[in-house]
């Protein structure tokens, strides 16, 4: 049995600044867990960063395929459809969220491994 864990971020695009002069966008960490491997579904919960409009993930040691992305908010839910390879130190593609501009309480995905070959 593989006992690795492996550490995966999600990073958010916040909207910075009280006007629309002012703003401008820059990604934030929402948070990070550790896979365990012991389900395929994993939780990020969302330390509050203001409005968010997009979501990108990193993994740090070990590719990872993304299929099913659940964003809650206080009230509602958004999935953006995700179906993606992420690399092992490299980012996802950005995901635009539905419910632009809201706080987001926590990110639930679905992952799970794949073999390394990139490079």
């Amino acid at each position: 049995m593989d006992r690795r864990t492996f550490l995966f971020s999600a990073l958010a695009t916040s909207v910075i600044g009280s006007s629309a002069a002012e703003a401008r966008s820059a990604w934030v960490q929402l948070g990070s867990t550790t896979l365990r491997w012991r389900t395929n579904r994993e939780t990020i919960p969302a330390f509050p960063r203001g409005p968010i409009n997009n979501l990108q993930f990193r993994t740090r040691t070990e590719p990872v395929f993304i299929t099913t992305v659940d964003v809650f908010f206080d009230r509602e839910r958004d999935r953006p459809v995700p179906d993606q390879r992420i690399w092992s130190g490299a980012p996802s593609r950005v995901l635009a969220l539905r419910h632009r501009g809201r706080e987001i309480r926590r990110v639930e995905f679905d992952v799970r491994r794949v073999r390394d070959t990139h490079g």
